[in-house]
C-alpha cells in the first residue's frame, strides 16, 4: 500500500483546478436533480404533462447515460496507446457535445 504521507496534498489541496472540478461536479449534480428528476412533476402540475411519457424518456435518459458510462472509459482505455492524450480527449469532448444537442 502506497504511503499516504508522499502524496504533495497540500499542493493539490491549493489547485484552482480541484475546486473548479468539485464547483462543476456540485452544479452538474443540482441541475440532474432539479431538471431530470423534478422537472416531469413541474410540467405535470403546470401544463398538465403526461408523467407516464415523461418516465419513459426519464428512462431512456439514464439507459443511454449507463451505456455511454460503461463503454467511453473502456473505448478510452483501448485508444489510449494509439492517440495523443489531448486529441483523445478533445475528441471524446466532442462526441459528448454532439451527442447532448441531439
Amino acid at each position: 500500500m502506497q504511503n499516504l504521507n508522499k502524496a504533495p496534498w497540500k499542493s493539490i489541496i491549493s489547485t484552482k483546478a480541484l475546486y473548479a472540478s468539485i464547483i462543476a461536479k456540485v452544479c452538474w449534480s443540482f441541475n440532474h436533480a432539479v431538471i431530470i428528476d423534478n422537472g416531469p412533476s413541474y410540467l405535470n402540475k403546470i401544463a398538465g404533462f403526461d408523467m407516464f411519457r415523461a418516465s419513459v424518456h426519464i428512462a431512456l435518459v439514464y439507459l443511454f447515460t449507463s451505456a455511454v458510462f460503461m463503454t467511453a472509459g473502456p473505448l478510452f482505455t483501448f485508444l489510449r496507446p494509439h492517440f495523443d492524450l489531448t486529441r483523445l480527449r478533445k475528441c471524446f469532448q466532442d462526441i459528448g457535445k454532439l451527442l447532448c444537442r441531439s
